[in-house]
C-alpha cells in the first residue's frame, strides 16, 4: 500500500525540498510531543537523497544544532553534490554510494555512528533503541504492548496489568536477532496471546 502510494506521488523532477523536509520533521516529529517525541531523547536524522538540495535553509541546521541532533547524510548516485551535503551533516557523517543497493554495505557503519551519539560500548542493546506500544491490545486491565527491537534489536511483547505498576516480558528464546516481533497487532482472549 505504502509503495502504490509512492509510485503515485507526482515525481518533483530536478527538485529537492531537502531542507523543507528537514523542517517539516523539526516541526511534526522531533519537537511534537503530541506525535510521541521524548523531549529529553538524543535524537538523529538520516537523510538519504539522489538529489543535491535545490531549496533554500531557513535555520534547519541551526536549528538541528541547538538542539544537538545527530545528522547523518547518504548521497546517492553521481548528480549529489558532496559539498552541499556536507553542510547539511554533523561532523563526519557524509556517504556517497553509487545506487541504492549500496545502502546493505553501509548499515553496519551507520548502526555504529548512531550508537556512540548514545554513548553506547558494543552492540548489545536491551530496552535501549525499542519503540514499546508499536502495536497493542486489551482486555480488560490487561493490555498487551509490542515493543519492536527491544532485546539487541528483537522484539518482544509486554504485559502490563492493573494501574501499570506490573510489567511482564513476554520472551521467545527462538527468535532470531533483527527479527520484526512487536510490530504486527496482537490479540487476547481470556489466557490466550495470538500474535498476528
Amino acid at each position: 500500500m505504502a509503495k502504490k502510494k509512492l509510485d503515485e506521488e507526482q515525481h518533483m523532477k530536478a527538485l529537492t525540498n531537502t531542507y523543507r523536509a528537514i523542517n517539516f520533521v523539526l516541526e511534526k516529529l522531533f519537537n511534537n510531543v503530541e506525535s510521541g517525541a521524548d523531549p529529553e531523547a538524543t535524537k538523529a536524522l538520516v537523510i538519504i537523497t539522489d538529489g543535491s538540495p535545490s531549496d533554500l535553509s531557513s535555520n534547519e541546521i541551526q536549528r538541528c544544532e541547538e538542539l544537538k541532533i545527530g545528522r547523518f547524510v547518504i548521497g546517492v548516485g553521481t548528480k549529489v553534490n558532496i559539498e552541499k551535503l556536507k553542510g547539511i551533516a554533523s561532523e563526519e557523517n557524509t556517504f556517497m554510494i553509487e545506487n541504492y543497493n549500496g545502502l546493505d554495505g553501509l548499515l553496519e557503519k551507520l548502526q555504529n555512528k548512531i550508537y556512540g551519539i548514545e554513548g553506547a560500548q558494543g552492540r548489545n542493546f536491551i530496552n535501549e533503541l525499542s519503540q514499546s506500544g508499536f502495536s497493542a491490545a486489551s482486555d480488560k486491565d490487561t493490555l498487551i504492548l509490542g515493543a519492536v527491537g527491544t532485546n539487541d534489536w528483537r522484539g518482544t511483547l509486554y504485559e502490563v496489568t492493573g494501574s501499570g505498576d506490573n510489567q511482564t516480558e513476554i520472551k521467545d528464546s527462538k527468535l532470531q536477532n533483527d527479527c520484526y516481533n512487536g510490530t504486527v497487532c496482537c490479540l487476547l482472549h481470556r489466557d490466550m496471546i495470538l500474535i498476528v
